[in-house]
C-alpha cells in the first residue's frame, strides 16, 4: 500500500518536467507546389504550333538566359512587364545575351503571372488565348527560335517569360497583323509582307497624336511603337475586328486631344463703405456667480500588487521544489523498508 503514493508522485513529477522543459511544437508549414519548368512551357507552345501546322521552335541558350533574367526582374518588382531593367525591350535583352551573333534580329515576347499550381496548358491555351499573344507571338511563322524563363516572387506567384526570335536580313511576317495596303486594293493575304520600322509622331498642340500609315507598317507595329494594343487602336479609329485593315496614308488617331480645363475668371467687387459701430453696453452682474470646484475622486489602489516574474524560471523552481519533495519521500520510504528498522512505539491509549 505504500508504493501507490510513491508511484503517483513520480508520475506527477515526470509530467511536470515534460511540460516545463520540452519545447512547444511549431505549426506545420504547407509545402509549396512546384511550378512548371520553362522547358515544359516551350513543349506546350510547340504542341500548339504543331496542331496548327507550324514547325516547332528551336530552343536557343541565349534566349533562355534572356527570358530567365526578365522573369527574375518581374518577380523582383512584383508585376508583369515587357519593359525590362533599364527600359530594355525583348530585342535588347536577346542581343545583350548574345543572340544573333551580330546579325539583324527581330523578337516578340509573351509574359504571364500565375499561381504555382497553374499548369502550362492553362497558361498557353487560356491566359495567352487572345489574338495578340496567340496569333502574333505563339503562332507566328516568322519566328524560328525560342527561350523561356520562370521565377517565383516573394508573393508566391510565378512570373513566366517566352521570347520568340529570328535572325536574318529579311524581316517578314505571315500573321494577319493588319498590314497597310494601298487604298482601293484588296486586303492583305497571309503571305509574307516586309515590315517597316515605325517612327512615333510628335504630339500636336492640343495633345493629340495622329500617325500617318506608311507602306510596310502593321497595326501591331504601330501599336507597339506607341505602347498600346491593336484592340485599343482599332476601337479608337473604328476599325473592324478581329482582322482590321489599314491603308497607306491613313491617319490613325493614337491619342485624343486633351480636354481643356476652364480657368475661373476673377471678378473685382468694390468694397462697401465701412460703418463705425457704436460701442455696445455690457451689463455687469450684481453678484458674482460662484463656480463649484469638483473634488478629485480618490482611486482605490489594489491591496496586494503581485510582482512580475519569469514563467520559465517559475516552472524550473517548481520542478526543483517537487524534486526535493520527491527525494524526501524516497528517503522516508527507504528508511521504513530497511530490514531491522525499529517500529515506532505504539500508543498505549489505543486499543490493539
Amino acid at each position: 500500500m505504500q508504493d501507490k503514493p510513491l508511484f503517483t508522485t513520480l508520475l506527477a513529477a515526470a509530467i511536470l518536467i515534460l511540460l516545463v522543459l520540452l519545447p512547444f511544437p511549431q505549426p506545420a508549414v504547407m509545402a509549396q507546389s512546384t511550378p512548371p519548368s520553362p522547358y515544359n512551357l516551350i513543349a506546350a507552345i510547340n504542341n500548339l504550333r504543331n496542331a496548327n501546322g507550324l514547325p516547332a521552335l528551336q530552343i536557343n541558350n541565349a534566349l533562355m538566359s534572356a527570358a530567365q533574367l526578365h522573369s527574375q526582374y518581374q518577380a523582383s518588382i512584383g508585376s508583369w512587364s515587357h519593359t525590362g531593367s533599364g527600359g530594355s525591350s525583348e530585342t535588347d535583352r536577346a542581343l545583350a545575351a548574345g543572340y544573333g551573333s551580330g546579325d539583324s534580329v527581330i523578337c516578340d515576347e509573351a509574359v504571364a503571372v500565375a499561381q504555382a499550381a497553374t499548369t502550362v496548358d492553362y497558361i498557353v491555351n487560356v491566359i495567352w488565348n487572345d489574338y495578340q499573344h496567340r496569333n502574333l507571338v505563339l503562332l507566328n511563322s516568322r519566328f524560328s527560335d525560342i527561350g523561356a524563363g520562370a521565377a517565383i516572387g516573394s508573393d508566391g506567384l510565378v512570373y513566366y517569360t517566352v521570347d520568340h526570335c529570328t535572325t536574318g536580313g529579311s524581316q517578314t511576317v505571315a500573321s494577319p497583323a493588319a498590314t497597310a495596303v494601298t487604298r482601293g486594293s484588296a486586303a492583305p493575304s497571309p503571305s509574307a509582307e516586309v515590315i517597316k520600322t515605325v517612327v512615333a509622331a510628335t504630339p500636336l498642340e492640343n495633345g493629340s497624336i495622329v500617325h500617318i500609315v506608311e507602306a510596310g507598317q502593321t497595326l501591331w507595329s504601330i501599336a507597339t511603337a506607341y505602347g498600346q494594343t491593336t484592340d485599343q487602336l482599332a476601337a479608337l479609329n473604328g476599325l473592324p475586328t478581329p482582322n482590321p485593315v489599314i491603308y497607306v496614308g491613313q491617319k490613325l488617331l493614337v491619342r485624343p486631344a486633351f480636354t481643356p480645363t476652364l480657368t475661373p475668371t476673377i471678378t473685382i467687387t468694390p468694397r462697401p463703405a465701412t460703418r463705425t459701430p457704436r460701442p455696445t453696453f455690457t451689463p455687469q452682474p450684481t453678484r458674482p456667480t460662484r463656480t463649484a470646484t469638483l473634488e478629485p475622486t480618490p482611486t482605490s489602489q489594489p491591496l496586494v500588487t503581485l510582482p512580475k516574474f519569469d514563467r520559465r524560471w517559475f516552472g524550473i523552481s517548481l520542478v526543483a521544489i517537487c524534486g526535493l519533495g520527491l527525494v524526501t519521500v524516497l528517503a522516508n520510504h527507504l528508511l521504513r523498508s530497511k530490514p531491522g528498522a525499529k517500529e515506532p512505539p505504539k500508543d498505549p491509549t489505543k486499543e490493539p
